[in-house]
């Protein structure tokens, strides 16, 4: 089990350099913290963007499959088969594996 308590400094220049990026880790925060469904679905569109962009298909598969769980949680998560820092961690995930491809 992944551990959640990763620390938020640098937050911003990750989100200044990768927008999308940034974006998904504060709705996957408000959608882990908040249980908001408006976060959630946001979590769901960003990622789908994210996938969209012209260098998602050079990422590497580690970007990708930690993509993939984080849309994979977000049914459990919705299911209450997933806890809020499984979500949040997941996140994290995403931003260390794609954060070197600029998404």
């Amino acid at each position: 089990m992944r551990s959640a308590a990763i620390p938020c400094s640098g937050g911003s220049s990750v989100q200044a350099s990768e927008p999308l990026l940034g974006k998904l880790q504060i709705a996957v925060e408000a959608c882990g913290n908040l249980s908001s469904t408006s976060a959630c679905q946001q979590v769901r569109t960003i990622a789908a963007q994210i996938k969209q962009q012209p260098g998602y298909p050079s990422a590497s598969h580690l970007c990708k499959e930690e993509i993939a769980e984080l849309q994979a949680l977000l049914t459990l998560f919705k299911e209450q088969d997933a806890v809020p820092t499984e979500l949040i961690a997941s996140g994290w995930d995403v931003q260390q594996a794609c954060s070197p491809f600029r998404l």
